[in-house]
């Protein structure tokens, strides 16, 4: 051996790719560590009630840039 170092770094798929990019945003990651201590202090809902907030949610942005 010569003392060289071969780097082996896996392909990502766009998807990953798209994930990796997000978890370095200073603002996703504020995002994950708020959600995590909302978490840790029991402040959890049920996922219905989430998704239904948040489908409510995307309706009204939609409505706001149709004009409705």
């Amino acid at each position: 051996m010569s003392g060289r170092v071969i780097n082996i770094t896996p392909k990502l798929s766009p998807d990953e790719l798209e994930d990796e990019r997000e978890i370095r945003d200073p603002k996703v990651r504020a995002l994950i560590r708020e959600g995590y201590q909302e978490f840790l202090a029991g402040k959890t809902r049920p996922m219905e009630e989430f998704l239904a907030e948040r489908a409510s949610r995307s309706k009204k942005r939609s409505r706001r840039r149709s004009g409705s």
